[in-house]
């Protein structure tokens, strides 16, 4: 006993004092570690954050105190579903609790179904205003549920109707989403970076709920260098005139109604480096041209959409010729979601992307969704159907030397994706990714229909070539076929 307690004394000081662990450094408090003995209460290490499940009982507040005294970041979520239903005076007290025992908070993440509940008098709280006051990061989501009770942060859920987030005549004529939220973004702080889940609302009184945003973003103008905003807050003319003179960083979800309010804050933000835009249905030609304009600084460029609309050219696909003139771009993603009745022609084809994109400066790529078994990956520029030997009409695809020419480019790269792109990969590409991109760290191919076990160990070597196998690959492999 006493050699095993030794070794797991060296093994837990390993982990410690490794970089990674100190970077994070994040103690998880819940029932289990609540139940260990002495646990929380002996530990002497500065934890730089604590993430707290608010359904323990409040007197575990009184053992936590000393490492709430010096943490940096904090999640407050609930354990279980059933919290979410918890007594509003015990989550009130809860929440007081902690923020009130954390001087140095500089990240915070609440949980959105929280702000359901009147919390006044935890905002209003003068101790918990001045622990607020350094707040650089404010992440409101949702928790996603899982089987076994663990969860998922899932900033892009959908939150429900109007009434069910406090717009009943109970709480006042604005309800205690609306209110918690404006009391928030009256406090003094100083953002750097603000993200909140979506907020779905269908009711008439929607601008009630949402009316906080703009407000949160003038009072943090200054400061504010990441956003994350999603799907009806686009639809307020008053985001138009927000100007954020340090905004690099932008993330959303948008109707094809919000469209519009979106353009004009790209426009007004020309310092913009990471965008990322996902829109619900059709991609318009005026938001592309908002991109464009912003496209000389941006690193990261991030598209997600149903179809594209508005393009009269080559049957209406998209031109992406102007990715070739993004000379800052680093990370690169178009994603079609998974639906497979859509019509793929408005993208254009995988190799059109892959001749568009400045290669050999990019090091993250990523495709979702591109091609399917009409239409493959790799069909010719033009597209045109062709007959095979059975008959049957499929799309002309590019020969194997021009796929390697295609590929050939991208050797700087550290991630490469195909995900649901079931004709993307087959045995020769992969070998062809294998040997050729060495500097790989992550590798993700899922859905592939034409990848095998001989293109995985390198069995049957292409035409002249030694064969290679997945081990070759120096990096983390994602593969779901």
């Amino acid at each position: 006993m006493k050699a095993i307690s030794e070794v797991n004394r060296s093994f837990f000081e390993m982990v410690r004092g490794s970089s990674r662990f100190n970077d994070s450094a994040v103690l998880i408090i819940n029932s289990n570690t609540v139940k260990t003995d002495n646990l929380l209460v002996k530990t002497e290490y500065n934890w730089r954050g604590a993430k707290i499940d608010v359904t323990l009982p409040i007197d575990v507040l009184e053992i936590i105190n000393h490492i709430l005294e010096n943490v940096e970041f904090v999640s407050l979520y609930p354990m279980r579903e059933i919290a979410l239903n918890m007594p509003e005076e015990e989550l009130i007290k809860f929440l007081l609790g902690v923020l009130s025992a954390t001087p140095n908070l500089q990240y915070l993440q609440l949980d959105l179904n929280f702000m359901d509940k009147i919390l006044h008098d935890v905002f209003s709280s003068p101790a918990v205003q001045a622990n607020l006051k350094n707040l650089a990061v404010l992440d409101i989501l949702e928790w996603r549920f899982e089987k076994g009770g663990f969860k998922v942060p899932w900033r892009s859920s959908a939150c429900g109707n109007f009434e069910d987030w406090g717009g009943g005549d109970d709480d006042g004529e604005d309800g205690a989403f609306a209110r918690n939220f404006l009391q928030l973004s009256e406090l003094p702080m100083r953002l750097e970076c603000l993200r909140i889940a979506k907020i779905n609302p269908i009711s008439v009184e929607s601008e009630k709920c949402m009316k906080f945003v703009p407000a949160m973003l003038r009072n943090n103008r200054e400061t504010l260098s990441e956003l994350s905003l999603h799907s009806r807050l686009w639809e307020m003319e008053e985001m138009k005139a927000i100007m954020l003179p340090n905004l690099k960083r932008l993330e959303v979800s948008i109707t094809p109604s919000g469209q519009e309010v979106l353009c004009v804050f790209l426009t007004n933000h020309p310092l913009l480096e990471e965008l990322n835009v996902a829109v619900s249905k059709e991609f318009g030609r005026s938001l592309l041209a908002a991109i464009q304009g912003r496209s000389s600084k941006l690193k990261k460029l991030h598209i997600k959409a149903k179809t594209f609309a508005g393009f009269g050219d080559e049957g209406g696909r998209v031109d992406w010729s102007f990715l070739g003139g993004m000379a800052e771009l680093k990370d690169f993603t178009i994603a079609h979601p998974h639906n497979p009745e859509t019509n793929f022609e408005s993208y254009g084809t995988g190799p059109q992307f892959l001749e568009c994109l400045p290669q050999e400066q990019l090091h993250h790529l990523s495709f979702k969704g591109i091609g399917h078994s009409l239409l493959g990956f790799w069909r010719t520029r033009n597209g045109l159907l062709a007959e095979d030997e059975h008959g049957n009409m499929v799309s002309s695809e590019l020969g194997l030397d021009m796929k390697k020419d295609l590929l050939r480019g991208f050797q700087n790269l550290r991630s490469l994706s195909f995900i649901r792109c079931p004709e993307a990969v087959d045995d020769k590409v992969i070998q062809f990714i294998c040997r050729e991109m060495t500097k790989l760290e992550r590798l993700e191919i899922t859905h592939s229909k034409f990848l095998t076990d001989n293109g995985l160990n390198g069995r049957p070597a292409v035409e002249g070539e030694n064969p290679v196998t997945i081990q070759n690959l120096k990096c983390k492999l994602v593969l779901m076929i």
